[in-house]
C-alpha cells in the first residue's frame, strides 16, 4: 500500500479532465449493494470489497477457545511478550490478578497454561468462582474497553473455558444466554458509519463478546454475531469501507480508530477475517502510518485534517485527535521507529493508555526503539502515498524544525460535512500552517472569531471557478454527505446516502507519484470527483493550487 521516498522538494497539483464513470460490471456487479442501484467508485477499491464480501458470506465463529482477542495462533506470541520479553504491562496485570480482578486472572490462566499448569489452574479457579458469583448486567462506562458484569463474564468464560468443568460451563452458558436474550437481539442496525461517537459511545465492542463466547454452545448466539457483518448492518458497512480504502485513511476526517480496532481484533481472532494487518486489508496497521505522516511530533499536532473552519480546519489540529489512536495503530506497525515516536508522545511506557492492562500486551509488541533520524531510505521514508484515500505526504524529517507538505484528492464536497468544495487541496507546514485550506464545517459555539471563516479567501489556498449553468453537481457550497458506505438507509437522503451510490461522493485520483532523492512529485486528477461529462468543457478552470 506504500510508495516512498527520502526527500521533500515540491508538490505538484495538476487537474486533468476525464470522463466520470460508473462501475457496472466486473467486481462491482458482485457487491451486495448492487441490488440497490448503480455502483460508483474506484475499481481497485471495489474489487477489495468484493473479495472481503466473499469471506464474510462464508464466515463462521471458530469452535475452539479462546476466541476473543486471544486464539491458538496468537497465544505463543502473547506468552512470549509476558514470560520472555517482560512486557511493560505484564507486572501490572499480575498485580491486578493477585488482587482478584476477574479478567486479569483469566488472562494469566492463558499465559501460564502450558508453562505452569498448576498456577494456571489456580488463576482459572479464581475467575470461575468470580463469574459464577456475579449478578449479570449489561453496561460499562463510556469510553471504557470492557463492559458490564455480563459482557466481562462472557470474556472470562471464553478465556478459561478449557479449565472449567462441564457443570460450570453449562451453568455459565445458561446464565449468560438468559441475560443476553439472543432471541430478542437484532443486529441489523444501521447508523452514521463514519461518525466517531457511534463507535466510542453507542457501539461498544463488548456487546459482541456474548455472541462470540456462546457461539456453538447456545442457539442463536453465532447467528447474532454473523448478522452484524451483513452489508445492511453497521459493522458490515464499516468493514466494507475499510476494505475499499485499505490504507488507513479516514472518511469522516476525524475518528477513533482505537474503538473500531477492538471490534476488528475480535473479528480476526474469532473468524480469521483480518482487516487489522493482513496483506489484502491492512487498514488499521496502515492507519498507524497515516497518523504518523500527518503529525508534528514535537508539537503533538496534526498538520492536515478535515474538520471545522477554525484552526483545525484542513490545516491542522492543535492537539492529536485521540491519544488512544496513536498508541494502538502505531503499535500494530511493529516498527521500531514508531516505538521511539510513541515514547516521545506519551512520555514512556508507564504513561501509555492501559499501561497496566492485558489489552496493552495484546496490541503492543516488545521491540526496541530507534530514533527515526537514523532511518535508512527504505525503513522510514520521508514521502508516502496512500492510494486508497488518494493522499500524499512529504517531509524533510522528524524533528520540530522540519517542513511538511500534504496533498489530497478528495471526493468533491466530501462524503461528510467536514470537507470542502475543492477536490484537490494541499497544505504547507513548518512549525505551523504556512498554507492551509479550511473545511466547510463552521466553528463551534464559543469560537465566534472563526464563524464563517471557511467562506473567506484567506481560508483557502486554491480557487475553483465554474460556470454555474454548466456545473454538473449543483450548488457550489452545499455539503454532500454520505452517512454509510454501501448500506441502504432511508434517513434524510434515502438509499442514495450510501457512498457507492452517489456520483457526488466519487473520488478523484492520484495518477502519478514519483520519488527521487531531489524531489517528490504527485499529480492529482480531480475532475472525476466533479462529475464532469465533457473533458473538453471550456467552462471549468482551476487556478492557484489546481489549474487547467
Amino acid at each position: 500500500m506504500l510508495r516512498q521516498g527520502r526527500n521533500f522538494s515540491v508538490a505538484a497539483s495538476i487537474s486533468m479532465l476525464i470522463l466520470f464513470f460508473a462501475i457496472n460490471n466486473g467486481s462491482a456487479q458482485q457487491l451486495d449493494a448492487a441490488q440497490d442501484g448503480p455502483i460508483y467508485g474506484d475499481p481497485e477499491g471495489l474489487a477489495r470489497v468484493a473479495k472481503l464480501e466473499q469471506q464474510l458470506h462464508n464466515m463462521h465463529v471458530r469452535e475452539d477457545h479462546p476466541r476473543i482477542f486471544l486464539c491458538s495462533e496468537k497465544l505463543p506470541e502473547i506468552r512470549k511478550r509476558c514470560l520472555q520479553d517482560n512486557h511493560y504491562a505484564w507486572q501490572g496485570v499480575r498485580r491486578a490478578a493477585d488482587n482478584g480482578d476477574m479478567l486479569s486472572v483469566a488472562f494469566c490462566y492463558q499465559i501460564y497454561k502450558e508453562s505452569n499448569p498448576e498456577l494456571a489452574q489456580y488463576y482459572a479457579n479464581i475467575a470461575i468462582e468470580e463469574m459464577k458469583s456475579l449478578e449479570l448486567k449489561s453496561g460499562g462506562s463510556l469510553w471504557d474497553i470492557t463492559g458490564g458484569t455480563l459482557e466481562n463474564a462472557a470474556l472470562a468464560f471464553d478465556w478459561v473455558y478449557d479449565a472449567m468443568s462441564e457443570e460450570d460451563r453449562q451453568l455459565m452458558i445458561d446464565r449468560i444466554a438468559q441475560a443476553a436474550k439472543f432471541e430478542e437481539r437484532s443486529n441489523d442496525v444501521i447508523g452514521e458509519t463514519f461518525h466517531i461517537e457511534e463507535w466510542a459511545v453507542y457501539r461498544k465492542s463488548s456487546d459482541a463478546w456474548l455472541e462470540i463466547a456462546l457461539a456453538h454452545h447456545y442457539p442463536g448466539a453465532e447467528k447474532a454475531y454473523l448478522d452484524r457483518w451483513k452489508y445492511t448492518s453497521y459493522w458490515g458497512d464499516a468493514a466494507r469501507a475499510m476494505a475499499y480504502v485499505a490504507d488507513g485513511t479516514d472518511f469522516e476526517g476525524y475518528r477513533y480508530y482505537f474503538y473500531e480496532l477492538l471490534w476488528f481484533l475480535a473479528l480476526k481472532s474469532a473468524t480469521g477475517i483480518n482487516l487489522v494487518d493482513s496483506e489484502d486489508f491492512p487498514y488499521f496497521k496502515m492507519a498507524g502510518y497515516y497518523n504518523l505522516y500527518r503529525t508534528d511530533i514535537e508539537k503533538h499536532r496534526e498538520i492536515f485534517h478535515r474538520w471545522t473552519s477554525n484552526a483545525g480546519g484542513g490545516g491542522g489540529l492543535v492537539y492529536l485527535d485521540n491519544r488512544y489512536n496513536w498508541w494502538a495503530t502505531g503499535s500494530l506497525t511493529e516498527n521500531p521507529y514508531f516505538q521511539w515516536i510513541i515514547n516521545q508522545i506519551y512520555g514512556g511506557p508507564t504513561k501509555r493508555p492501559f499501561a497496566t492492562s492485558w489489552l496493552s500486551i495484546i496490541i503492543e509488541p516488545v521491540i526496541p526503539e530507534k530514533d527515526p533520524s537514523t532511518a535508512f531510505w527504505n525503513e522510514l521514508p520521508l514521502s508516502i502515498l496512500f492510494p486508497g484515500g488518494n493522499e500524499v505526504y512529504m517531509r524533510t524529517g522528524w524533528s520540530g524544525d522540519d517542513a511538511a507538505a500534504a496533498f489530497r484528492v478528495t471526493p468533491a464536497w466530501t462524503m461528510s460535512s467536514h470537507g470542502h468544495s475543492e477536490a484537490n487541496t494541499f497544505v504547507l507546514y513548518r512549525k505551523g500552517n504556512l498554507a492551509m485550506d479550511s473545511g466547510m464545517y463552521d466553528a463551534y459555539s464559543g469560537q465566534s472569531n472563526y464563524q464563517g471563516y471557511q467562506k473567506t479567501t484567506t481560508a483557502h489556498n486554491d480557487i475553483l471557478v465554474i460556470d454555474p449553468e454548466h456545473y454538473p453537481l449543483g450548488e457550489i457550497n452545499k455539503a454532500v454527505r454520505s452517512f454509510t458506505f454501501s448500506a441502504p438507509w432511508d434517513f434524510r437522503h434515502g438509499w442514495k446516502a450510501a457512498f457507492v451510490h452517489r456520483k457526488e461522493s466519487n473520488w478523484g485520483d492520484i495518477v502519478a507519484y514519483e520519488v527521487q532523492p531531489e524531489f517528490t512529485y504527485a499529480v492529482g486528477e480531480a475532475v472525476r470527483a466533479y462529475g464532469i461529462d465533457d473533458p473538453t468543457d471550456p467552462d471549468v478552470y482551476y487556478t492557484g493550487g489546481n489549474y487547467k
